[in-house]
């Protein structure tokens, strides 16, 4: 500054020596001398206009005037344009929330005439982490929708995707209380910022990797293609494409309804039940069912051995698909019921007057009818015997493991096993229920499947596994999949099984889990209400408590 003061005396001195002089030549050239003079004059004056010659400040300057959203005054520090300015068309939307949270620490300027680097660490949004935590939560926004509205106004005839317009609502909705959340999302980057003198001061250089820098991606990543000085239209187009991408990639919901816990019954079935020896009937209501299976696979097919007598009954509404028939295999009626639901609550056990006790019974069509089961199986009799371990509304009952299985049913909806002679300690029971959030538990036995491999009993303490009896059998087949079986006398076929039979019937429809439930008169497969099987002499048998799948719609 004192520098340029002088040389502006000196051409001012100069100046007037010249105009003192009379002849015409010399006033001229002494007039060129002073302008020469003047130009170093200007030149450095105006270098002190910026940031008092410091480099860093510069810096700082620039990322300060993007912090504060001041994009004309962000312009004035930068060697060219940052292409966001008013004149600049773009959505400010993204732009605002990455270089709002902008915060830079400078080092020490390294100056080499008229060329400075400044090594600076950015605090900057993680545009990546931040993106996809968006594409999380439109899908969790999605979900709530889903919650919330009937499945006419989120789904296509074929339910096989969203109606129009409601990804973009769910991704708006993310969108909204994602950018209330940038302060989470925050990490340092560090860059060496580029500055060039200029007659006007120190100017930062439109670097790739400050460009880089300043859309929060760590340097070397790769970023949206365009034309240099475009940062806003950069961030614009980041997040152009992450809509694009989120929205067209947003999974298929279910419709998920939830039967609350203490319910004493479920809610009415409002669907359509339905009996056809037509199989193509039955298929049609299967791949109206194609939402809800998820790409499961049935054990029911149209070629298996049906009883020409019976027909394939179903039910089906969004939450449940429940399909019953007869096969004859080995001379034996086997009456299969097989299920698919879209909630864990959904699969319930209902205990006659709603209380554990001893002494009362009832008929399971009656049960079946009193808590709206869709489907249904006999469960365990626990008013009659003492053995084995039994939990009802995840509270241990009974404590007798030593002779039989024991299955259990989770609040995640599926079924787990221990077998005889485990837990025989009563606090071990009560931390095995516990830790696996038990909801209810039934003991006759033996287990019948595990994991996917048949189990061989060649003894047990109850249920005749060697004799020809009647038999009962629950099932997991898949992920809030199950089946029931039974085996009786029923039409032409005059016998019963063994257990080693009824294993092989049941693993045979590729199921993960299967366990035995008592036989007898007491074997039951009811749907809506009605009793599928023929019984042991063609009745029903009173008795305490039932297994059954209920639909999930509220009945309002």
């Amino acid at each position: 500054m004192l520098l340029a003061m002088f040389i502006g005396a000196a051409a001012l001195c100069v100046l007037l020596i010249g105009l003192a002089i009379k002849k015409e030549n010399g006033r001229a050239l002494f007039a060129a001398l002073a302008v020469v003079a003047l130009v170093p004059m200007v030149m450095l004056a105006m270098m002190t206009v910026n940031s008092s010659n410091d480099p860093a400040a510069t810096v700082a300057g620039m990322v300060n005037a993007l912090a504060a959203g001041e994009y004309e005054a962000a312009n004035d520090y930068v060697d060219g344009t940052l292409g966001i300015g008013a004149e600049a068309d773009f959505d400010r939307t993204m732009t605002n929330l990455v270089l709002g949270s902008l915060y830079v620490d400078c080092g020490e300027a390294q100056v080499d005439n008229f060329t400075a680097v400044v090594p600076a660490e950015l605090t900057v949004l993680d545009t990546e982490a931040w993106l996809a935590a968006l594409d999380e939560d439109t899908v969790a926004q999605l979900s709530n929708i889903v919650k919330e509205r009937p499945i006419e106004q989120l789904f296509n005839a074929a339910g096989d995707a969203y109606l129009d317009g409601i990804a973009d609502e769910a991704y708006s909705a993310a969108l909204e209380n994602m950018l209330t959340k940038g302060g989470d999302y925050l990490h340092t980057v560090s860059v060496n910022v580029t500055l060039k003198l200029s007659p006007f001061g120190w100017k930062v250089q439109l670097t790739e990797a400050l460009q880089n820098a300043l859309e929060g991606y760590a340097l070397g990543d790769e970023t949206v293609a365009v034309e240099d000085g475009a940062l806003a239209q950069r961030l614009s187009a980041r997040l152009n494409t992450a809509y694009g991408e989120i929205t067209a990639n947003l999974p298929l919901l279910h419709k998920a309804y939830e039967i609350p816990e203490d319910a004493v019954k479920a809610p009415k079935p409002q669907g359509v039940y339905g009996a056809t020896f037509d199989m193509a009937e039955v298929q049609a209501v299967i791949d109206q069912a194609a939402l809800l299976l998820d790409g499961q696979e049935l054990a029911w097919n149209p070629d298996l051995n049906f009883w020409s007598e019976e027909p394939v009954r179903y039910y089906y509404d969004e939450t449940i698909l429940a399909l019953t028939w007869k096969e004859i295999i080995n001379g034996n009626m086997v009456t299969f019921g097989e299920v698919k639901f879209a909630h864990p609550s959904q699969l319930r056990r209902a205990v006659t007057g709603n209380r554990y006790d001893y002494g009362i019974d009832e008929y399971p069509t009656k049960m079946a009818q009193n808590v709206n089961a869709v489907l249904a199986s006999a469960g365990d009799f626990y008013g009659f015997r003492d053995l084995g371990i039994t939990v009802y509304q995840r509270k241990l009952y009974r404590h007798n493991p030593a002779s039989v299985d024991t299955a259990y049913f989770t609040a995640d909806g599926n079924m787990i096993f221990s077998k005889r002679g485990e837990l025989m300690n009563r606090a071990d029971a009560e931390q095995f229920i516990k830790d696996n959030d038990v909801l209810f538990a039934v003991a006759f036995g033996p287990v019948m499947v595990e994991n996917g491999v048949p189990v061989h009993t060649s003894e047990y303490a109850i249920g005749e596994v060697n004799d020809r009896y009647s038999r009962a059998a629950i099932a997991q087949k898949d992920e809030l999949h199950y089946m029931v079986m039974t085996v009786n006398f029923d039409g032409p076929c005059r016998k019963t099984c063994t257990l080693e039979q009824a294993v092989q019937y049941i693993a045979d429809k590729n199921v993960q889990q299967a366990y035995t439930l008592d036989g007898g008169q007491t074997a039951s497969v009811v749907l809506g209400g009605h009793l599928v099987n023929r019984p042991d002499w063609g009745e029903e048998r009173t008795m305490s408590d039932i297994i059954y799948f209920a639909s999930a719609i509220p009945e309002e």
